[in-house]
């Protein structure tokens, strides 16, 4: 199975999940949003490094953000995480985020510029070389 198909799976019943991977020239973090059906708003997104991206979505696998409600065990939130990376290996990727969710060394008080008309969202959005991808999560309170 591949590793989209199990982060929405993971994440399925729990929120709403954007999850993707295309092969698709460079573009702009906002056309790439706007792609996968976020805002694309040029005040939304911020770039992130590699390490930041991964720690992101584990963080997103693992609870849910309205709650703190584990979903998926540490190390399989991150096995996800690094599944999902590992599809940019080799290209000058990328990421973006909108918010402080998952961020390392981040103890509280999360912040976020919204992406959707849900309660709370964050991810990831990838643009690479040859690929775009995001993984988008939604929780409502």
């Amino acid at each position: 199975m591949d590793v989209i198909t199990r982060i929405v799976e993971a994440r399925q019943g729990t929120g709403r999940i954007i999850a993707g991977i295309r092969r698709d020239g460079v573009q702009s973090a906002e056309s790439v949003a706007a792609s996968f059906g976020l805002h694309g708003g040029s005040d939304i997104y911020f770039e992130i490094d590699e390490w930041e991206a991964a720690s992101i979505i584990a963080h997103v696998m693992n609870k849910d953000m309205a709650y703190a409600i584990e979903i998926l065990p540490v190390h399989e939130a991150r096995e996800l995480a690094e599944g999902f990376m590992r599809q940019f290996s080799g290209e000058k990727a990328k990421y973006y985020t909108n918010g402080t969710f998952g961020k390392p060394g981040l103890f509280s008080g999360n912040t976020w510029n919204p992406a959707t008309a849900a309660t709370f969202d964050t991810g990831v959005i990838v643009v690479a070389q040859n690929s775009v991808g995001c993984v988008w999560v939604m929780d409502e309170d």
